[in-house]
């Protein structure tokens, strides 16, 4: 009798870990975490990166890393180097279902940003002469976004854009790394992109 209920209970044992595992393996879960970059930052001068979490079904959180100065600064020339910085907490308007990523579908989300960098203070095609001066420049925006993501398996898609108010100092060129102002040296920040990235 003993020896069946072990039997009974190795089998249930081994039933529970077997179904656990095909629900990870033959049908894994939506993903909740993805991994993107800024598509075309290289060319304004720096590279941004964003790692994003689901917190739940229509909340997830982002942070941005950028290195300015990794990258070819086509536009201005002014070879910036420094970092900017965001976070965001984003809400999908659109709740995950069962089966759905909750990375899916519109989201509105405020943003703060913090740019902080030098650059070469000059017109923006003028010739780089040796005596060029360098300027300093460090910036906050709180920004309102709106924008869609979407994943196709392991790949991603992310459009957004967004206006708030900004202050800190003001640059030449009137480009921020992530924002530029409206009117240049006024207080209304704006900002458009696209990301792509890996989700899992």
């Amino acid at each position: 009798m003993m020896h069946r209920k072990a039997i009974a209970t190795y089998l249930l044992l081994f039933g529970l870990t077997y179904c656990s595992w095909a629900q990870r393996h033959v049908m894994p879960q939506a993903p909740r975490n993805d991994v993107k970059a800024t598509f075309l930052s290289i060319f304004s001068g720096s590279s941004r990166f964003t790692y994003e979490r689901a917190l739940s079904p229509s909340t997830s959180a982002e942070v941005t890393f950028g290195a300015i100065g990794l990258g070819y600064d086509m536009m201005n020339r002014a070879a910036p180097a420094g970092v900017v910085l965001k976070g965001a907490w984003k809400y999908n308007l659109h709740s995950a279902t069962r089966g759905k990523s909750p990375l899916n579908g519109l989201y509105l989300k405020p943003e703060l940003i913090y740019a902080n960098y030098r650059y070469d203070d000059k017109p923006s095609h003028a010739p780089l002469e040796k005596d060029t001066p360098r300027s300093h420049t460090i910036r906050w925006a709180l920004m309102a976004e709106g924008g869609w993501q979407h994943c196709w398996r392991w790949f991603l898609t992310d459009i957004y854009m967004g206006l708030g108010p900004s202050w800190g100092d003001i640059n030449a060129h009137n480009y921020y790394h992530g924002i530029m102002l409206f009117p240049k040296g006024g207080h209304l920040a704006f900002t458009a992109g696209c990301r792509i990235g890996i989700a899992w």
